[in-house]
């Protein structure tokens, strides 16, 4: 979805009872997401982070979701530790599928 159809989501979620502990909207805090996944992370079934070249997402079953502008990788099986992204293939999202499958 292009960014200009999308919501600003704050990255660290305003702390509205000590608002000196984060979440402020500032550019490194906000990012755009489309309506459904903004709705989705606000209300707690899905956690996201930024990492470098992407976002990862992750619920409580365990199942994690690396997104680039390129592709989707999901990791982890429910219920079981998930591992961490691959910083080569956040870092170089325009590796051919065969390549990013050798990672």
């Amino acid at each position: 979805m292009p960014a200009a159809k999308c919501e600003l989501d704050h990255r660290v979620a305003y702390d509205h009872t000590n608002p000196e502990r984060g979440g402020w909207t500032i550019v490194e805090n906000i990012g755009p997401l489309c309506k459904r996944d903004h709705d989705i992370k606000s209300h707690g079934h899905w956690t996201c982070r930024p990492v470098p070249g992407g976002l990862v997402w992750t619920n409580g079953a365990g199942l994690v979701f690396v997104v680039t502008p390129t592709s989707t990788r999901a990791y982890g099986i429910p219920n079981t530790p998930a591992p961490e992204p691959s910083p080569l293939l956040l870092a170089n999202p325009a590796l051919g599928e065969q390549e990013n499958e050798d990672l």
